[in-house]
């Protein structure tokens, strides 16, 4: 095929935004959408080469394959086996155990299903992952595994069906990626199957399906700069509180299929495009694209949190010096196969693999070699890092408060909790119930310890909130019909949640009305002569103490801004109540009046276990202020 300058230039509108958007810029809240255009891109130039190919009948699966590798792999293992030297050097355990995790997935090309698994691309701890961006290469290399094999098989047998398949197959995806909009929005960003008609539109153009009557200049024009336009869009008013992938999807992926169609060499667009700069910055693309997220992260992870904006920029300049060096002497040499040959090549990529993945293997199997990096500390350091690890390890939530008698939780009503409530009813009489996700799982072992009733029960399960999109796996239908069938075993009933469930933006300062509705209809739904309370968030310091490294040393203390998004969360959501006259609203965070300076360690240890959960340090430190202030208002029988 033809080489068209300004698809490279195209790449590096593409990855400059994604650069700029992991190191923080604050005027490029879109710039995730760069790996959109480089799925287009990808699509149109892979089944550009493939058909050519085989229309001249000299098309292999395996030099196909070969390409590929030599592609993106000797670039890819440079970079890993660059970033694992810094991570062993410079990250903790935890941390560590979770990159050679990490690495094993890339290694596998099933590092999107990973990720999709340990975090959520937008949360601010993703930040601190140096391989997430790999996820984007998973999605590619997968469909390169699949695609040409397909392809081939239609072209063959079933040459006029090899459109149409490639249609169904990108509006099935797409609609997919619509069905993830109203439900998992990990497995939406991360997997294939909501990401392939992406790749497949640029198949799609690049087999010329879009028959377009013939159009003048001034229209050419118009159309090309509306590609840009719609990309410029998209990366300027996108931000990661939209859910993506989906409709929005379509104004980066159809502004870089209207580039490719009409944004030629002789356009004004494409001619900007083909300027040598962004020529040049494009056939960097990839191994820029590789190594300004290790960069990044490993800079976050040094500090212990994200280092000033120009830092973080420069960061990015570093990691176009360190993608030429690695195009000029790793890219394009491992590229010619007359210079380096199929053994050579092989042998050489066969044993990088078996490098990278046995060392990986080592870090994820020795539990990132924690003797050897205590052995690195003195007593404080070692000291103080144990009472961190004290607070990490309170992040297990599986383990609630259970005494043996009648202060017990489960994650469901069933026959087992249905007993053992009757036969403590039974001796103790009306019982106190909780109920929520995660932030009920703290309240629950708060109040159990704390209160001096020897009946206070729970039922309670990480993730799960009122509405219909979670009664298939959460226990709030069992709970209305328990609860109406024990009306008068039970004293109370207390309602908390996730502040994160209701809010709208990163700020706290709008609420999901979608979200806080159905919690009041299933408050609304329970026996009115149950005193039913809603305990309004908790506040979340937003300090990640995996991210505290004894090696370096600093004061921590909570992030103001993650705090008063809570502290706005908790005034909406009691402002929003106050229109119900049946809903009984409490305020938590007044319940518990944290103070910023003397509650959040106190003697090195910390009552938070992450960015919102409490420790169980702090169930014990906040528990008898809840129940305290419960009582003042008139909240008796604890």
């Amino acid at each position: 095929m033809d080489y068209r300058k300004e698809i490279d230039g195209l790449r590096s509108i593409a990855v400059l935004p994604v650069m700029l958007f992991h190191a923080g810029v604050p005027w490029l809240p879109g710039g995730f959408v760069g790996v959109d255009i480089f799925f287009v891109i990808s699509g149109y130039l892979i089944t550009s080469m493939i058909y050519l190919d085989m229309v001249d009948g000299k098309f292999s699966l395996f030099s196909f394959y070969e390409r590929r590798m030599r592609r993106i792999l000797p670039a890819l293992f440079l970079v890993i086996g660059v970033t694992l030297v810094f991570s062993w050097i410079w990250m903790v355990p935890s941390r560590l155990v979770d990159f050679g995790k990490s690495v094993l997935a890339v290694c596998a090309f099933i590092s999107n299903l990973y990720f999709w698994k340990a975090t959520d691309y937008f949360a601010p701890d993703a930040d601190m992952q140096p391989l997430l961006h790999t996820w984007s290469l998973a999605v590619e290399e997968q469909f390169y595994i699949l695609f040409p094999a397909l392809f081939l098989v239609l072209f063959k047998f079933a040459r006029r069906w090899l459109v149409p398949v490639l249609v169904v197959l990108a509006l099935f995806s797409f609609w997919l990626a619509q069905w993830g909009h109203f439900s998992q929005p990990e497995t939406r960003f991360f997997l294939a199957h909501t990401r392939v008609w992406e790749l497949a539109l640029g198949s799609l153009l690049a087999l010329g399906v879009v028959q377009l009557p013939a159009l003048n200049r001034l229209a050419v024009e118009g159309l090309a700069a509306t590609g840009l336009l719609l990309i410029a869009v998209a990366v300027l008013f996108l931000d990661r509180e939209i859910q993506y992938p989906g409709i929005a999807t379509l104004l980066p992926t159809l502004g870089t299929a209207l580039i490719i169609v009409f944004g030629r060499a002789d356009t004004g667009v494409g001619r900007m495009l083909s300027s040598p700069l962004l020529v040049g910055l494009g056939l960097l693309s990839y191994s820029a694209y590789l190594w300004h997220q290790p960069l990044l992260a490993l800079a976050r992870l040094r500090a212990q949190e994200s280092p000033p904006l120009t830092i973080m920029v420069g960061l990015c300049v570093l990691a176009i010096a360190l993608a030429y060096l690695s195009w000029r002497f790793v890219e394009r040499p491992c590229r010619n196969r007359a210079r380096l040959g199929k053994p050579v090549f092989f042998t050489a990529m066969m044993a990088s693999l078996l490098a990278i993945a046995g060392t990986a293997y080592a870090i994820v199997h020795k539990q990132g070699f924690e003797q050897s990096f205590l052995a690195r500390l003195d007593d404080k350091a070692h000291a103080d890092y144990a009472l961190v690890l004290e607070a990490i390890a309170s992040e297990n939530r599986t383990n609630l408060f259970d005494d043996g008698a009648c202060k017990f939780s489960r994650d469901t009503v069933d026959e087992n909790f249905a007993t053992r409530f009757k036969d403590c009813v039974a001796k103790h009489g009306a019982a106190t119930l909780i109920i929520g996700d995660s932030h009920a799982m703290d309240l629950f072992n708060a109040m159990a310890q704390a209160a001096p009733s020897p009946i206070i029960v729970g039922v309670v399960k990480e993730s799960c909130n009122p509405g219909p999109r979670r009664d298939a796996r959460c226990p709030y239908r069992a709970i209305t019909a328990f609860a109406k069938d024990n009306a008068s075993s039970l004293k109370h009933i207390i309602l908390t949640l996730s502040g994160d469930h209701f809010t709208r933006d990163s700020n706290g300062a709008t609420l999901r009305e979608e979200n806080y509705a159905p919690v009041i209809s299933f408050l609304n739904g329970l026996p009115p002569q149950i005193p039913a309370f809603w305990l309004g968030p908790q506040l979340e310091p937003g300090v990640d103490l995996r991210n505290i490294n004894p090696l370096f040393p600093k004061p921590v203390q909570p992030i103001p801004a993650a705090l008063e998004k809570m502290v706005n969360v908790d005034d909406l959501l009691s402002q929003a109540t106050a229109r119900e006259s049946s809903i009984r609203y409490v305020s938590k965070i007044g319940l518990v009046q944290f103070d910023v300076d003397a509650d959040f360690v106190i003697d090195g240890r910390y009552s938070y276990s992450d960015t919102h959960h409490w420790s169980v340090f702090g169930e014990r430190l906040f528990g008898p202020r809840i129940v305290a202030g419960l009582k003042q208002l008139g909240l008796d029988g604890f």
